[in-house]
């Protein structure tokens, strides 16, 4: 498994549960003009929802599960 130069960045609704996962944009290495904000955008849906996106960076109850 190859480790990543960029941090991953979570993101927890107002009942502490993991709601994204991921990370804080879409530029690379350098920064990016006009780059989507991942983690903003995420944290603008759980602020207005009460939960993330469905799919890659959703991670409810991540932590609930433990592998052997």
């Amino acid at each position: 498994m190859a480790l990543s130069a960029r941090p991953t960045f979570f993101g927890f609704n107002a009942q502490d549960e993991l709601q994204y996962r991921g990370r804080f944009d879409a530029s690379r290495m350098s920064p990016m003009a006009n780059a989507h904000r991942d983690l903003f955008e995420a944290m603008r849906q759980v602020t207005e929802t009460g939960h993330g996106a469905n799919g890659a960076n959703s991670f409810n109850g991540m932590f609930d599960q433990v592998e052997g």
